[in-house]
């Protein structure tokens, strides 16, 4: 008797073919996710806000620098991460942080569908994001223009950072949506900063920023910060060598007056006169040579006292 095993061999073919589809399925799904793969938001995020403070390029106009730095949220890296810049921008740098480890560079940048605005994605290959740019603003001393802030992800807790600018007078910062918070400060490199927090914002919502001031010096900020350090060097400078020159005339002055007194006194002695003795009815001190009264137990100037 014959047994027919093909029922069996097409089980195992079915289970074989099921088995291999779950396989290219999962590994598929896998590198869709890894290829798409995007944050559901961002978190303790920094916007700062610099008004004509330094030219990389030699752009040879004012520009702001725009920085934005924070974490990804709902999701671990590596991820692709999106942003929008103005479509004047010129862009400086885009990677992964944090600001102390950071590495990137010029990302892939579209037109996007919000007229004057571009979208610049790249891979983060860790949860901190930093992203700067330049973009122009007016030539004329007077200032007057809005920096704006628009997040393709909800942003939890963002703090801007406004800079005075340095030799900008009459500074002002009006905000289009009311902050949280906000307050003055100087950093550490004599900056004001201008301070605004935010509990949150939603994707695609605008956070303005509106900016006055006047300018007469077209010089950027740092540079005028490294023209001052060198002042500064110059009159402390100045300063230590005129204290030197003042000891050096203390020392010889001193000195003088020494001989001067020693002089005297050695024209006392050997002209005979002394604490006791008289040479033309007057006495001298024998320590310093001071003329003295007749009646005086004490000099006067250098205070031996007198033999009697």
């Amino acid at each position: 008797m014959t047994t027919d095993t093909r029922p069996c061999l097409r089980t195992v073919m079915v289970l074989l073919l099921a088995m291999w589809l779950a396989v290219v399925a999962t590994t598929s799904a896998g590198l869709v996710q890894a290829e798409t793969g995007e944050p559901t938001g961002l978190k303790n995020v920094f916007l700062s806000i610099y008004p004509e403070y330094d030219d990389p390029y030699n752009l040879g106009y004012p520009t702001v620098l725009v920085m934005i730095e924070g974490e990804i949220d709902g999701t671990a890296p590596p991820a692709t991460v999106r942003f929008l810049v103005p479509t004047n921008a010129v862009m400086y740098s885009a990677g992964s942080g944090p600001r102390d480890q950071y590495v990137g560079g010029p990302p892939a940048r579209k037109a996007s569908e919000i007229a004057g605005w571009d979208e610049i994605a790249y891979t983060l290959q860790t949860s901190y994001f930093v992203v700067e740019y330049y973009y122009p603003i007016q030539t004329l001393p007077q200032k007057d223009f809005t920096s704006e802030f628009i997040p393709l992800y909800p942003v939890n807790r963002l703090v801007a950072l406004v800079q005075k600018p340095r030799k900008a007078t009459d500074f002002s910062v009006a905000t289009g949506a009311l902050p949280m918070g906000q307050q003055q400060f100087t950093d550490a490199d004599g900056f004001r900063i201008q301070q605004y927090s935010y509990n949150s914002i939603e994707p695609n919502e605008s956070l303005k920023f509106s900016i006055r001031y006047t300018k007469e010096d077209t010089t950027p900020s740092l540079e005028i910060e490294e023209s001052s350090s060198n002042n500064t060097g110059v009159i402390v400078g100045g300063a230590i060598g005129g204290c030197l020159f003042l000891a050096i005339v203390t020392f010889f002055t001193l000195r003088r007056l020494r001989r001067r007194k020693s002089a005297a006194l050695q024209k006392a002695r050997t002209s005979g006169r002394s604490d006791t003795g008289e040479a033309g009815g007057s006495r001298f001190c024998s320590q310093c040579g001071t003329k003295l009264k007749k009646s005086s137990r004490f000099c006067p100037d250098c205070g031996a006292r007198l033999r009697e």
